[in-house]
């Protein structure tokens, strides 16, 4: 993938990163105890980290995160993901969108997972992956494996549940493929965009802040602009209209096979779904 391997000499281990992590909780481990908030919260008893361990998805809403353990934390997943080795032939495809509002136009990139995985026969494999607070089915396609990832955060905090499944897997920013709506595009209209800015888009944005890249390609669905008076805020949080349901199912279908198109497109020669 391009200059995803390191130049440095020597790397940190992953046991250098437990010893940081071992002195930063001695040094920070004072704790607020002003309600129900904690500056630095205590792992549960018993459940103490182990080297190789993954670590915890982290709910924004009750952890208070100091700022050196979060340059901890992301200086182990660019390393992680810079330094990741021989890849493991995955590609990883997220659908982007607001878990709780399924069904709306700003989640229409899970519909489209829904789609996909409904044609790959693993439309009941889906099972809740805690370490990157999120919905995951494995699945295969012209010979190539897929993780098919739906995060189970809000739109704007979708990268932290992208980030920790690619440090899971061990894939790198171009191996991630990110589905979502497009506002700039009719509906009926999908279109493939290699890397770039996120274009006002905050999944997107909160993908690339989280990667530390914005090498990930996207499926671009359109989902076209408010009329008269709607903003564009209320328009994206509303389920798609009447006239525009009857012809959802073919743009997910739609979107599904340019997906699948472009991933079979990108397989590397000699290898497994490689069109010769």
């Amino acid at each position: 993938m391009g200059n995803t391997q390191g130049t440095c000499s020597a790397h940190p281990s992953h046991k250098d990163f437990s010893d940081i992590s071992q002195k930063l909780r001695a040094l920070l481990g004072r704790r607020k105890e002003s309600g129900k908030e904690q500056l630095f919260p205590a792992m549960p008893p018993g459940q103490d980290r182990q080297e190789g361990d993954n670590p915890p998805a982290v709910n924004p809403s009750s952890w208070y995160l100091s700022r050196p353990l979060i340059w901890f934390r992301e200086a182990k997943l660019r390393t992680r993901i810079k330094h990741k080795g021989e890849p493991k032939g995955e590609t990883r495809v997220a659908g982007l969108g607001n878990y709780g509002l399924r069904g709306t136009r700003h989640s229409v990139g899970m519909a489209v997972l829904d789609r996909l995985a409904r044609q790959l026969a693993v439309a009941e494999g889906w099972r809740v992956d805690r370490r990157c607070c999120a919905d995951v089915a494995l699945a295969t396609a012209h010979g190539l494996q897929l993780v098919l990832l739906k995060p189970r955060r809000f739109m704007n905090l979708n990268g932290l549940s992208v980030a920790s499944a690619a440090e899971i897997y061990s894939l790198g920013p171009g191996d991630i493929y990110l589905v979502h709506d497009d506002l700039d595009k009719a509906l009926g209209k999908v279109a493939i965009k290699l890397g770039g800015s996120a274009r006002g888009h905050n999944g997107v944005q909160s993908c690339i802040s989280a990667l530390h890249s914005n090498e990930m390609p996207r499926l671009r669905v359109g989902i076209g602009r408010p009329e008269g008076e709607v903003t564009v805020s209320s328009y994206v949080l509303a389920p798609f209209s009447a006239g525009e349901q009857e012809r959802l199912e073919q743009v997910l279908a739609q979107a599904v096979t340019c997906l699948l198109e472009h991933i079979q497109s990108r397989a590397p020669v000699g290898k497994p779904g490689d069109r010769g």
